[in-house]
């Protein structure tokens, strides 16, 4: 059964990703070390305040990515072949014209600043986001297409090259190093992309399409701003209550934080083409076991791994970042969110999914756990407390809040009504 097991795609595809993008997150470790040491916490925590623009390509969107993934799977599971390419066309374009602006408007916060070095960081953080949002595109098709073997080697390639170059040009260059290879990296993946990833696309912004995916994206869009929105926090509030170089060591701890999650959040980008298919199936029963047991999986392993992540923290700030010792317990503190943070990554798939349909419940959620955040930040700052320790306590506090209300949310409109209630649901499936 071990053979066979290993020979299953699926198998083959999760192992693939998550080795390369293990080895990618290692290498990338390094580089964010190298760069933390170059810069210090000073010039750190501005790159840090300058890549508040990048991040809109995560969080700055109107969810057709996230629609052209879940409906052309679902679509497949079904067969509607004409309407799984509506779909993608008028998905793309809608995405391109928001690049378009989003980089418009970034670019104009330069006209802000009087600082040549920091107009240089805003233009230089403009265009990766330009570039970025157009080339995961492209990564959005492969994952449809379920080609992890590519996505798993641009992963780890692009990943390696530019942390060599990272680490070769941040002593001379700072923070525009980091910046500029932002823009080169893009350009690389998009050029691979291209010549890897069958498309069929044809630019096409269908009004009746359009108004269509925009009833779906914009709830998962606002639900992406409002997640956007506590990340933003998280930098905002450190930088305007403690100061830049607080802000560097803060990001070391929330950076440090992320890159474990990405490793845990690997298994479900493989793994959610799947369950929207066994979704357009109608295949729930299944689906919930999938959810449970990998989520089990997850949060186990995300627990087993604290110790190995705490000691690793310890050896690096003892060997290499002494200016960031005041920002080891934080670290390690902050570690403690990835368990709660991959308890809902499935969860969330499901809530999002065409068959649930729920993803509008997702924003006022995230935007509770932000009030939380924010309010428990104002309160410290109030009473004289608001130190770097104690907003990271805040900033854990509001993590387990959001991602534990996800089992309700989950037991609520997917097992109540899909599970408990299955008769209704199964004779509306049948045909006349």
């Amino acid at each position: 059964m071990g053979p066979s097991f290993l020979r299953k795609k699926s198998v083959k595809d999760l192992l693939s990703v998550f080795s390369a993008t293990a080895a990618s997150a290692v290498i990338e470790m390094v580089s964010g070390l190298v760069v933390a040491r170059s810069l210090g916490p000073g010039n750190f925590g501005i790159l840090k305040g300058v890549q508040l623009i990048s991040m809109l390509d995560k969080y700055g969107n109107l969810g057709f990515k996230m629609v052209a993934t879940r409906e052309i799977s679902f679509l497949r599971g079904t067969g509607a072949k004409e309407k799984e390419m509506a779909v993608r066309n008028v998905a793309y374009s809608g995405e391109i014209l928001l690049s378009a602006l989003l980089f418009t408007a970034s670019l104009s916060i330069a006209f802000f600043f009087e600082s040549g070095t920091v107009v240089l960081a805003i233009v230089l953080a403009s265009l990766g986001l330009l570039f970025s949002k157009v080339s995961r595109i492209l990564e959005t098709e492969a994952i449809i297409n379920k080609q992890f073997v590519l996505y798993s080697k641009v992963i780890f390639w692009v990943g390696l090259f530019n942390s060599i170059i990272v680490i070769l040009t941040v002593p001379s260059f700072g923070m525009h190093a980091v910046l500029a290879m932002s823009i080169v990296t893009a350009l690389l993946t998009f050029l691979i992309y291209m010549r890897g990833v069958k498309i069929t696309f044809k630019f096409n912004l269908n009004r009746g399409e359009m108004k269509r995916q925009l009833r779906i994206g914009i709830p998962l869009s606002i639900a992406s701003l409002a997640y956007g929105s506590y990340r933003y926090a998280e930098r905002v509030s450190v930088a305007v209550i403690l100061g830049v170089a607080s802000l560097g060591l803060f990001s070391l701890a929330i950076t440090a934080m992320d890159q474990l999650l990405n490793l845990f959040l690997l298994p479900v980008k493989v793994r959610k083409i799947d369950i929207y298919e066994k979704l357009g199936q109608r295949r729930f029963k299944a689906v919930h076991k999938q959810v449970v047991r990998e989520t089990l999986l997850l949060v186990s392993a995300a627990v087993l791994v604290l110790p190995a992540a705490w000691l690793a923290i310890d050896l690096a700030i003892a060997t290499l970042l002494h200016e960031y010792a005041e920002a080891g317990f934080i670290c390690k503190l902050m570690m403690l969110a990835v368990p709660f943070r991959a308890l809902s990554s499935y969860m969330n798939v499901i809530i999002v999914s065409s068959s649930v349909n729920r993803q509008a419940v997702i924003a006022p959620l995230q935007a509770s756990a932000t009030v939380v955040f924010v309010l428990g930040v104002l309160a410290l700052k109030y009473f004289g407390m608001a130190s770097l320790l104690n907003i990271a306590i805040a900033d854990l506090a509001g993590y387990a809040f959001y991602h534990l209300a996800y089992v309700a949310l989950y037991r609520k409109f997917f097992v109540n009504a899909y599970l408990r209630i299955p008769s209704a649901i199964v004779v509306a499936a049948r045909p006349e």
